[in-house]
């Protein structure tokens, strides 16, 4: 082999050990990204449910009402980010009660603050996790 093949070589090799664990490095750093995100939506999505609870507790149901839409919309938000089965189950579960806590919000029905606080409790589970 000619001198200047095996500097070709040895050059691309070099390339080759410097480029890969900066590409692991990288993709780790995507993954905790990826996590993060996930994080910050369920994060997001109990706040504006612990802010539904708090108002209909406190039998505010036009303020209950003004916060559901955005409480399921970071439900379903959450939803779209998570890529673990177990959370995806909790966020899909909180997701499907909007039609039934909305109703209750209308008619203002104490039974409404139950199935919210199970919500909440879910999407704090989802944080544990």
């Amino acid at each position: 082999m000619s001198p200047a093949r095996v500097g070709i070589a040895a050059l691309v090799l070099g390339l080759l050990i410097g480029f890969i664990p900066t590409y692991l490095q990288l993709r780790d750093a995507d993954a905790r990204l990826e996590r993060l995100e996930t994080q910050a939506a369920i994060s997001d999505a109990h706040s504006r449910m612990a802010q539904l609870l708090l108002a209909a507790q406190e039998e505010r149901w036009g303020d209950a009402q003004s916060a559901s839409t955005p409480a399921f919309e970071s439900v379903e938000s959450a939803l779209a980010y998570s890529g673990d089965p177990e959370t995806s189950r909790r966020l899909l579960t909180a997701s499907q009660a909007r039609d039934e806590i909305v109703a209750g919000i209308a008619t203002g029905d104490r039974q409404t603050v139950r199935s919210i606080r199970l919500i909440v409790d879910l999407l704090a589970k989802s944080l544990d996790d």
